[in-house]
């Protein structure tokens, strides 16, 4: 063994591996990234020691992960690192009791969301104002 280190191995990360960014869409959970089949449309590109950094569409969590191999619709990748965001990834920005407005990120952005079985509504909003409108706006209409 050499006791220092050949020049050879010594190169700009970018030169190994790629960093990529991903957006998951709101209610994707950490867990979810861990399976195999969540990478099916984009493990072509993958390849071992690439990092993907993921960042919730909600904004609820941050996380990094390290591609250890990858196949045509499968990848398996480590947990490098989780940080939760929000306490609560569900937090209501207004509403009803029945209907909550809530920031989704920007593809969904605000979103109204009924709090008996947590199904969408409407989204893409432009504003908390409008989501929140729309509420008050839905119950008139079915009588509430």
């Amino acid at each position: 063994m050499t006791s220092s280190l050949s020049e050879g191995r010594f190169r700009q990360a970018e030169f190994w591996r790629t960093v990529y960014a991903i957006n998951p869409e709101a209610g994707t959970t950490v867990e979810e990234m861990l399976e195999e089949k969540f990478w099916a449309h984009v493990s072509r590109t993958l390849k071992p020691w690439d990092l993907i950094e993921a960042r919730a569409e909600d904004g609820s969590f941050y996380a990094v992960f390290l591609v250890r191999d990858a196949g045509r619709t499968w990848a398996k990748v480590s947990l490098i690192q989780a940080v939760q965001l929000e306490p609560d990834a569900e937090k209501a920005d207004g509403g009803t009791k029945d209907y909550i407005s809530k920031w989704t990120g920007p593809h969904t952005k605000w979103r109204v969301v009924r709090v008996a079985d947590k199904s969408t509504m409407k989204e893409n909003f432009a504003d908390k104002e409008s989501a929140n409108k729309w509420i008050v706006e839905h119950e008139k209409a079915i009588g509430k």
